[in-house]
């Protein structure tokens, strides 16, 4: 949070809380955090790829589908988040 007192538009502090919300289940907050670091940086894969672990939590498993799948044209290699994906879309 002091990284963003600093630079509120400092995108590894917001993927970071976003990523420490999702481990507490604070799925709200998650994402509020995970989208803003995409609206600084649209083409970063890990804020994708959390989303989809956040909306599989919540059960929304079409916007789950959604961000593993841009997570993975973001970044091709991404093996983890293929088996992610590949869990959802059988």
């Amino acid at each position: 949070m002091q990284a963003l007192e600093v630079d509120g538009e400092f995108k590894l502090a917001h993927y970071g809380l976003g990523c420490v919300a999702y481990e507490q289940k604070r799925h709200h907050d998650a994402i509020q955090h995970l989208k803003k670091a995409l609206e600084i940086d649209a083409s970063d894969s890990n804020s994708h790829r959390v989303l989809g672990m956040v909306f599989t939590a919540k059960g929304d498993y079409s916007q789950a589908i959604s961000h593993y799948e841009r997570a993975i044209a973001l970044n091709g290699n991404d093996d983890s988040t293929r088996e992610l994906l590949r869990q959802l879309k059988p």
